[in-house]
């Protein structure tokens, strides 16, 4: 008697084809509903490290004032 092969699962315990859906899902929302914020408009890593130190436990739209006077009087980290 052959036994049927199982999906393969990912870590999360679900399927890949389960998984490559939800990303597409996600993505697509992304598309939809990012925000335009300014860390997101370049890779510098000392604009997205502040970003992210000012995240931490702050909403963006707290946030981002401050990120936007910071950046204006220290534009890079020397």
């Amino acid at each position: 008697m052959s036994q049927a092969a199982s999906p393969e699962k990912s870590p999360s315990g679900l399927t890949v084809d389960e998984v490559a859906g939800f990303r597409r899902r996600i993505l697509k929302w992304y598309s939809v509903h990012q925000r335009d914020l300014p860390w997101r408009r370049n890779d510098d890593p000392y604009s997205v490290w502040l970003s992210e130190m000012l995240l931490q436990q702050t909403r963006v739209d707290q946030a981002r004032p401050y990120y936007d006077r910071f950046m204006a009087r220290f534009p890079t980290v020397q």
